[in-house]
C-alpha cells in the first residue's frame, strides 16, 4: 500500500494466537469480475470454515485483526418446566424448546445424528460439556446464532470499492 504522498506504507497485525502446526490460517487470493471495470481482488489469510480474507489486502486497503481474549459467550442456567418436559421456564412463563438436528459424518464410521434443544439463549450444552444432568445449561454466543451479522463488517473489507478500513 501507499501512504499520503505515495510513500510506501506498512501495516502490522497481531491476532494474539499461538503458533500452531498445522496453522489455523489458510492463504487465499480471491479474484473475479464484479461488473464494469472493477475486479474483486482480496488476498491474505483466513480461518477454515469462515468466508473471506480476515487479515489481508485489496487494491485499495489492507487490514489486520486483534483477538484480545474477548469474552464471546455466556452460560445460562435453564429451569426445565416441571409440568411439561418439552418446555423450560423464563420469568415464570413456560416456553417450548425448539430443536435443531446436526448430522456429523465420520470418515470410516457411522454417521452421528444429534437433536439439540434450543432456548432463547442458545443451544442446551449440558451433555456436551459433561455438566451435572439435573441442571440444564444453554450457551449464548453470537457465532452460534442464525441472525448474527458479526462477519458483515469483515466481509465488506474484501470488496474493491472499500477504500478505508
Amino acid at each position: 500500500g501507499r501512504a499520503a504522498g505515495g510513500v510506501p506504507a506498512v501495516g502490522a497485525s497481531d491476532p494474539h494466537l499461538a503458533i500452531n502446526v498445522p496453522s489455523v490460517w489458510y492463504w487465499s487470493h480471491l479474484e473475479w469480475a464484479v461488473g464494469g471495470d472493477q475486479t474483486f481482488d482480496a488476498a491474505g489469510v483466513g480461518l477454515p470454515g469462515l468466508p473471506g480474507v480476515h487479515i489481508g489486502k485489496t487494491t485499495n486497503t489492507s487490514w489486520g485483526i486483534t483477538m484480545s481474549m474477548t469474552d464471546l459467550s455466556d452460560l445460562f442456567i435453564i429451569t426445565p418446566d416441571p409440568t411439561n418436559p418439552n418446555n423450560y421456564l423464563v420469568n415464570g412463563s413456560s416456553i417450548p424448546y425448539s430443536y435443531r438436528t446436526e448430522v456429523i459424518s465420520v470418515k470410516g464410521g457411522d454417521t452421528i445424528t444429534l437433536t439439540i434443544p434450543e432456548t432463547i439463549y442458545g443451544p442446551v450444552v449440558t451433555e456436551a460439556l459433561n455438566l451435572p444432568q439435573p441442571i440444564q445449561f444453554a450457551i449464548y454466543a453470537d457465532f452460534l446464532r442464525n441472525d448474527t451479522s458479526s462477519l458483515d463488517g469483515l466481509l465488506c473489507l474484501n470488496y474493491p470499492t472499500t477504500t478505508t478500513a
